[in-house]
């Protein structure tokens, strides 16, 4: 069976795309050796505890919730980075490529070319395309070292 993919995928492909980008090139600016620390068979980007950034920032996340001190703690890496980095606005991580676009998230910050693409409607779709380009770029840097 042959797929023909619209313009509208093709656009929310390149814009997939440039978002991981964004998100590696942000990673990398915070450590250098960032995917080292991800397992790519537990790689699940809609799961907030094996998500890139919930591989990335278990261990701060757990860190803050055992500090005594602290008064509020997170889950998991995912809400760690996603309040310490971003303020806790979803439109961040989804522009970094760390999460799917909702129809929801795509009507409060103008992100309707990813959920108006006929083959990218379905979120899980767009997780398996950013986690192939996740994978694309621990692979790339893999090959740099």
């Amino acid at each position: 069976m042959k797929v023909v993919m619209s313009e509208e995928d093709l656009r929310a492909e390149e814009i997939m795309i440039a978002n991981v980008e964004r998100g590696a090139a942000w990673l990398d600016s915070i450590n250098s050796a960032w995917y080292v620390s991800i397992n790519l068979e537990n790689l699940d980007l809609s799961n907030s505890e094996t998500c890139i950034c919930g591989q990335i920032f278990c261990e701060d996340a757990l860190q803050l919730a055992l500090d005594p001190e602290c008064e509020y703690g997170f889950d998991n890496g995912y809400e760690y980075a996603l309040n310490t980095y971003f303020d806790g606005r979803e439109t961040e991580a989804i522009r970094h490529g760390f999460q799917a676009c909702t129809s929801y998230t795509a009507k409060v910050d103008g992100l309707d070319d990813i959920i108006h693409a006929p083959m990218y409607k379905n979120p899980n779709l767009q997780y398996e395309f950013l986690a192939w380009q996740w994978v694309r770029q621990i692979s790339i840097r893999n090959l740099e070292r």
